[in-house]
C-alpha cells in the first residue's frame, strides 16, 4: 500500500517577546499596524532555517522535502491573497521529522507551519510576540498522535516492559539504538481509537475533526485550545484498517517469541 497523507492542524496558543520601533500606549493602538507575511526562507531565526532538512538522510530526500513543502507554502499563500494583515506577522516555518513506515513503504515525514505572532505594547514600544496565538500545521506522511492522544494512541508505545532490547524493530538483531524511526513489527504499528468519527475523517479525507465540541468552545479564551484536523490523501484507499483478533494474537506471539529468545542478565 502506497500513499501520502497530509494532516492539517489548526489551533490556538499564547506569549513571548521581540521589540520593534513603533510607539504605542496600549495593545489596541497596534491593531491597525500593517503586518508582515514572512516565508519559510524569511523566518526570523537563521539557525532554525539552517536545520530545516537536517533529518533527511540523502540529498535526493532533502530536495523532495524542499519541493513538497514549497508547494504547500505556495498553496497556503494563495489562501490569503488580497487579505490586509494587521496587528502581527504571519510567519512560515519548515521542519523534517525523519522517516515513517506505512506498511512496508518508507516515507519522509515533514511539517509546514504558519503562525500568527501578534504585536503587543510593552514600555510604549511595539513588541512581536515570540509565541503564536494561532497556528496552522500541515504534516506530510504523519498522523499527529501526540495532540490526538485523547482519542488516538499507540497502545504499546515504542517498547514494552522495563527493558528496551529493540524487539519492536523488524530487524531487531541488527538494529542501532539511534535509529528510532526504523521499521517496526506489526504490534507496534497498531493504533487504538475511541472515536469512530475521527477514524472516518482520517479514512475519508473529506472533512475535519474538532477535538472540542462547539458547545464547549469559549471564544477569546487563550487558555482553552481548540484543534481542528483535516486529513488529505492521494487516493481512495483507507489509511487505517481494522485488525482482526487473529492478526492481533499473531502479532503478540511474534513479539513474545523474540522476548523468549533472550532476557536481560
Amino acid at each position: 500500500m502506497k500513499y501520502t497523507i497530509l494532516s492539517l492542524v489548526a489551533f490556538a496558543c499564547v506569549q513571548g517577546m521581540c521589540a520593534q520601533t513603533q510607539p504605542c500606549k496600549t495593545n489596541a493602538d497596534l491593531d491597525a499596524v500593517p503586518g508582515k507575511y514572512l516565508t519559510a526562507a524569511q523566518y526570523p531565526w537563521p539557525a532554525a532555517r539552517a536545520e530545516y532538512f537536517n533529518n533527511m538522510a540523502t540529498p535526493a530526500d532533502k530536495a523532495m522535502a524542499k519541493q513538497i513543502l514549497g508547494q504547500i507554502e505556495n498553496i497556503e499563500q494563495q489562501s490569503h491573497t488580497g487579505f490586509n494583515l494587521t496587528g502581527g506577522n504571519w510567519e512560515n516555518y519548515y521542519s523534517t521529522d525523519g522517516y515513517r513506515y506505512f506498511g512496508k513503504t518508507k516515507l519522509g515525514a515533514y511539517t509546514f507551519q504558519s503562525s500568527l505572532h501578534e504585536y503587543f505594547c510593552a514600555k510604549e514600544k511595539l513588541v512581536r510576540n515570540e509565541e503564536a496565538s494561532t497556528i496552522l500545521r500541515m504534516y506530510v506522511n504523519a498522523i499527529p498522535v501526540n495532540t490526538l492522544n485523547s482519542f488516538l494512541q499507540n497502545p504499546y508505545g515504542s517498547s514494552m516492559g522495563e527493558y528496551d532490547l529493540g524487539f519492536q524493530y523488524s530487524d531487531w538483531k541488527n538494529h542501532k539504538p539511534a535509529d528510532v524511526n526504523a521499521q517496526r513489527i506489526d504490534l507496534f504499528t497498531y493504533l487504538s481509537c475511541n472515536n469512530k468519527d475521527l477514524i472516518d475523517v482520517i479514512n475519508n479525507g473529506d472533512s475535519y475533526f474538532q477535538d472540542v465540541s462547539e458547545k464547549e468552545v469559549r471564544p477569546n479564551n487563550r487558555s482553552s485550545y481548540v484543534y481542528r484536523y483535516w486529513f488529505v490523501k492521494k487516493n481512495n484507499q483507507p489509511v487505517l484498517l481494522p485488525v482482526s483478533r487473529s492478526e492481533y494474537l499473531q502479532s503478540l506471539l511474534e513479539y513474545y517469541e523474540r522476548e523468549n529468545y533472550t532476557s536481560p542478565s
